[in-house]
């Protein structure tokens, strides 16, 4: 449950949210065969995953960012600073 909430607590569109809480739902189901099966390694797993769901939703973010910013000023398109 803290995982769900530490994802619903950040600061995307529900549409953005909605495939966040998919790729964690997806990502989840891949590795909890191989997580202990107690309560507090399945919770501190799903902290783990939900963090880097969220580094990669953030990093995706940063991309697009300097891909828009390249592609709206022509000037700077070769850039890569």
């Amino acid at each position: 449950m803290r995982a769900r909430n530490l994802l619903g607590g950040s600061a995307y569109s529900p549409e953005r949210l909605k495939l966040i809480y998919l790729a964690f739902d997806d990502a989840w189901a891949g590795i909890k065969p191989v997580v202990e099966d107690t309560p507090l390694a399945h919770d501190a797993a799903r902290l783990k995953l939900a963090n880097l769901i969220l580094e990669v939703a953030k990093d995706e973010d940063a991309a697009r960012a300097k891909i828009t910013r390249a592609t709206s000023n022509p000037d700077t398109a070769g850039d890569t600073a």
